[in-house]
This record gives C-alpha cells, sequence and structure tokens, in this order.
C-alpha cells in the first residue's frame, strides 16, 4: 500500500538517511515473497486496529485522552434529531454510528466541539458534503523550500484518496494556504492532512483547518 501520504513532514535531513529497500514492491510481491521464504507472516492478517495502537475502539481510546462532550444532533434545518455521548467521537462524512433510523442515511456534515453539536445531512449526496476549497495551516515542503505560488499540482485530503488536480495559493493570513479544487471535494475534515504531489513525488502539505 501506499505510505506516501504518511511522510509529508519528513525534510531532507531526514531523508537523506531513509532506505526503502522494498519500496518498489506492492505488498501481493511482498507477500509472495516471504512465503518462498517460509515466514510465517506471509499471510498474517492486515491490521485493522488504530495504527500503532492496536484492536482497541476509538471511542474507548479517545476517552483516555479526551473528556467526552456528550451533546445533540442536529440536521441541516437545525431540527434536533437525537443525542450523542461524545462529539469527539465522530468525524465528517461519518454514516455509521449515528444512531438514526429510518429512511435515506445521515452523514456528517460539521460539528462544534464547544457546544457539543453534530450536524448531520440525509443522502451521501448531500450539498453540505461537499466544498470545492479548503485552507491548510502548519505547512511543510519536502524540498525545504516553499515553491513559488500559485502551484499547479495533485492533492488527496484522506489516506489512498485519488489524487485530485488543484492550485495552491496564499491564504488569508500569515502562515495559511489556500487549495482550490477542480472539483468539489466530499467530507472535508479538519485536522487531517492535505498532501500535495507532482505525479509520484510528494511535495508537502498541511494541516486541514
Amino acid at each position: 500500500k501506499d505510505q506516501s501520504y504518511f511522510v509529508f513532514s519528513l525534510g531532507q535531513e531526514q531523508l537523506a538517511r531513509v532506505f526503502f529497500p522494498i519500496g518498489h514492491l506492492d505488498k501481493r510481491d511482498v507477500r509472495a515473497y516471504a512465503a518462498a521464504r517460509g515466514l510465517h507472516v506471509a499471510a498474517k492478517k492486515d491490521s485493522q486496529g488504530i495504527c500503532f495502537i492496536g484492536q482497541v475502539e476509538l471511542g474507548e481510546f479517545l476517552a483516555r485522552g479526551l473528556k467526552p462532550i456528550p451533546g445533540e444532533i442536529l440536521d441541516a434545518d437545525g431540527r434536533v434529531l437525537g443525542r450523542h455521548s461524545d462529539v469527539h467521537a465522530f468525524t465528517i462524512g461519518q454514516r455509521h454510528g449515528l444512531g438514526l433510523g429510518g429512511g435515506a442515511p445521515y452523514f456528517v456534515v460539521g460539528k462544534d466541539v464547544a457546544t457539543g453539536r453534530v450536524f448531520v445531512a440525509r443522502g451521501a449526496d448531500h450539498p453540505a458534503l461537499f466544498q470545492p476549497s479548503l485552507s491548510v495551516g502548519e505547512c511543510h515542503w519536502v524540498s525545504g523550500q516553499e515553491p513559488e505560488l500559485p502551484l499547479d499540482c495533485e492533492a488527496r485530503i484522506r489516506y489512498r484518496q485519488k489524487l485530485q488536480k488543484c492550485v495552491v495559493q496564499p491564504g488569508d493570513a500569515p502562515g495559511i494556504l489556500k487549495v482550490v479544487f477542480a472539483e468539489p471535494q466530499r467530507a472535508v475534515a479538519p485536522g487531517q492532512f492535505a498532501v500535495f504531489y507532482d505525479g509520484d513525488e510528494v511535495l508537502g502539505g498541511g494541516v486541514i483547518l
């Protein structure tokens, strides 16, 4: 699996000392290589837990460091549809675990941590799920130099998402960049990374605001 999305924050000092001995192979090839040499991990199942944590329920993991904030679940018209036990357990675009039944499914389109409110909309293609642009902060460029802006490139806003054409340009405050996409993006989640690419090359990225 392509893990490039997670290494955008590395710089030249780290990369100068890094080797990727199986970087030219995909997982299928690695499993075959291991099987041919009798390694017991050749057929080991993929990990489905939280990376580096293991098989722990998300709510349980979050409760270790964050005080639960209960609140209301509201639709796009401001109607209260239900309540939840912790706003931290929801992410933009989430469908399951809302406890809202009947008719077309609801999806999380926003949340307010201060009040505990979670906002939902009905249907996977609801306009509230899509954004034509986003802002990023804490930007990092792998080369060590910010490229000349505006920059035509591609980006992904979640791991393994298909690369999306975009233009990166100065934002409305120092240290902030605005990313305008050729097509509106679904379920833009603040706190996730937007990572920029030139073909197979990772240029850099930042935290979605």
